[in-house]
């Protein structure tokens, strides 16, 4: 697992040292939105070097004062002072920020507080729920009271193009994860899906393998909807993996059309493709919002 420090200073005075989970963006504009709504801070975050330091900078102003340790794991064990806070969503760490009976539950010396049920997160996905415990035990320890974190938590909405929400039409739930644009990625989209899921794939073929994305399906994916240079590739694998239920289409404007004219009340649609976009779009953020486009205009 990958260690980063992260020195964090606001004007809030008490600041407590965390070890966290999360997907780095996520958390940190989960977080900013809870301490904008609490108006605790302007806060900055800069990674020197870091792949991380243009798209995070801009979050906040850095100085220096308490260190957080951040791993990208979802077990944790208590990695710095006595005073850190653990965060974990499968293990209960004394002290810290956890999931118990589907609530996030913080621990403060006696005291055990809830602070939300994961039901009520618009949030999607285990990797999410981490996101969460990290910004509910951080935003904590800067003072932000309980009532604050919940309201913004349950109303804070995916960022674009990962796991995105988008509308529900006909009673079919539509989600954009443009932003899965290779296997690993798109993983985690497929294992937020709770409804019988036409799950959109296929682009620019980068020379991945998607033997451990069509495991990942385990039963979730109704329809497997392919597009692009690496349609037939991700078939073929999916067939040796057991999985036949896949329909061609030419293009992302088309499978959307399949995907409406097809799913039933209760259904969810994918956009995952676990592929780049070029050769049909710019970017992942064209097809993404092309896929909104798409799908918003049966409901006019």
């Amino acid at each position: 697992s990958s260690v980063r420090k992260v020195s964090l200073s606001s004007e809030v005075t008490k600041l407590t040292p965390a070890c966290v989970c999360f997907t780095f963006s996520t958390v940190l504009i989960t977080l900013r939105h809870i301490l904008t709504a609490s108006h605790s801070l302007k806060l900055k975050v800069s990674l020197p070097g870091s792949r991380f330091d243009r798209s995070i900078t801009s979050l906040i102003s850095f100085s220096s004062s308490s260190e957080f340790c951040w791993m990208m794991s979802p077990h944790w064990r208590r990695v710095s002072a006595s005073s850190a806070c653990s965060v974990s969503r499968l293990e209960k760490p004394a002290g810290g920020v956890y999931v118990e009976d589907g609530d996030i539950i913080l621990e403060d010396g006696d005291k055990k507080i809830n602070v939300l049920a994961i039901k009520d997160l618009k949030l999607m996905g285990a990797h999410n729920v981490e996101n969460v415990l990290a910004a509910v035990g951080i935003s904590y320890y800067m003072g932000v009271p309980v009532d604050v974190i919940r309201d913004v938590a349950t109303s804070f909405k995916a960022v674009a193009h990962r796991i995105e929400y988008v509308d529900t039409v006909d009673g079919v739930a539509y989600y954009n994860d443009s932003k899965g644009t290779n296997p690993d990625a798109a993983i985690k989209g497929i294992q937020a899906m709770v409804a019988p899921t036409f799950l959109i794939g296929g682009g620019y073929d980068k020379g991945s393998e998607y033997d451990e994305w069509i495991e990942a399906f385990d039963g979730k994916v109704k329809w497997l909807v392919l597009i692009g240079q690496t349609a037939q590739k991700i078939a073929d694998c999916a067939k040796r993996h057991g999985f036949n239920s896949i329909i061609f289409e030419e293009n992302l404007q088309d499978a959307v059309a399949y995907c409406h004219e097809n799913a039933v009340d209760g259904d969810a649609v994918l956009l995952s493709p676990a592929c780049a976009s070029w050769g049909q779009f710019d970017n992942y953020e064209q097809r993404g919002d092309m896929f909104k486009e798409y799908v918003r205009s049966y409901k006019e």
